[in-house]
């Protein structure tokens, strides 16, 4: 699971970087590709929130610092919205149709059907 979290911060890394060094001429496919670019990044982030979560989860629990003692916490919450949509696409293999199919949603508008939500940086104490 680490690899593929590896993984996805590669490619988080470069959308953003692809971002970064993005210029419009203003057309309908620049505009386009700039949106889908910006999907791709935020779909991105959500994997490696939820690679992070279950390598967490996986992981041991740390034995708490302080026992017993009540008090003030800061727990930074992320809140994952689920919504589903098939895409039918033109491809030769199982990879470029996936690639296709997530290129292609930056472009679509998804009503949210379910949501999670998790602290995948943990809690301070204040």
């Amino acid at each position: 699971m680490k690899q593929l979290l590896e993984d996805y911060q590669r490619r988080l890394k470069t959308v953003t970087d692809m971002l970064d060094n993005f210029k419009s001429n203003g057309s309908h496919n620049d505009i386009r590709k700039h949106e889908r670019l910006t999907t791709k990044a935020s779909e991105y982030i959500t994997f490696i929130s939820e690679l992070e979560r279950a390598i967490a989860a996986s992981e041991p629990a740390k034995p708490s610092a302080v026992k017993g003692r009540n008090g003030s916490w800061t727990v930074p919450i992320c809140r994952i919205g689920y919504g589903h949509k098939t895409f039918v696409v033109e491809a030769v293999s199982e990879a470029e149709a996936i690639e296709k199919a997530i290129d292609e949603a930056g472009d679509w508008e998804f009503g949210e059907k379910s949501s999670e939500y998790t602290a995948p940086d943990g809690a301070s104490r204040m």
